[in-house]
């Protein structure tokens, strides 16, 4: 399971005032991501990049909704593990599959209270158990997802993510308000 890590795009590079919040200092500190400070000869605007370090690279990804897409940082906090599945034909050869899940596996930095605090949306999923919906394609006598594995759980993220500051209106508790 995995949810977009600071930005929509890569490389992650924003003015250093942007990347100085309570999550990137959680982030960093678990020694998954490292700011880097980028020149600035006019002294005016000061920009950091965010490095994945190697620490990191267990847990970090860049995702390609398509090979043509461009990379998407991502950060993967579990796995799923199906819990009830339910399968319906549509037609002759599409279906819909619900099923529920629960997060397992989680790496040993979600259970920093730091990171919890600044990622409340991570805290609730990895305690509850959760629902999704997939189209099904008949395919050589198997039932496949008919999308891949990746774009569904980007799905499932809806407007969630380990952002310097959730979106508007998005979680409770922000550190940014």
């Amino acid at each position: 399971m995995c949810a977009p890590l600071l930005s929509a795009s890569w490389p992650i590079v924003f003015s250093t005032q942007s990347l100085a919040t309570p999550a990137v200092d959680a982030l960093a500190a678990t020694g998954l991501v490292r700011r880097v400070s980028l020149p600035d000869p006019a002294g005016d605007n000061a920009r950091t990049r965010i490095a994945i370090t190697t620490a990191g690279l267990r847990d970090a990804r860049l995702h390609r909704l398509s090979p043509e897409s461009p990379p998407q940082p991502q950060l993967c906090f579990g796995r799923k593990q199906v819990t009830t599945l339910r399968h319906a034909s549509t037609g002759d050869r599409s279906g819909t599959v619900d099923y529920a899940y629960r997060i397992v596996d989680a790496p040993r930095w979600t259970t920093r209270a730091d990171i919890r605090a600044a990622f409340p949306f991570m805290v609730d999923m990895l305690k509850s158990e959760l629902r999704a919906q997939d189209g099904t394609v008949l395919s050589n006598g198997r039932w496949n997802l008919a999308t891949d594995a990746g774009t569904q759980a980007v799905a499932d993220m809806s407007n969630k993510g380990f952002f310097p500051c959730p979106a508007e209106g998005g979680e409770r508790d922000s550190p940014c308000h």
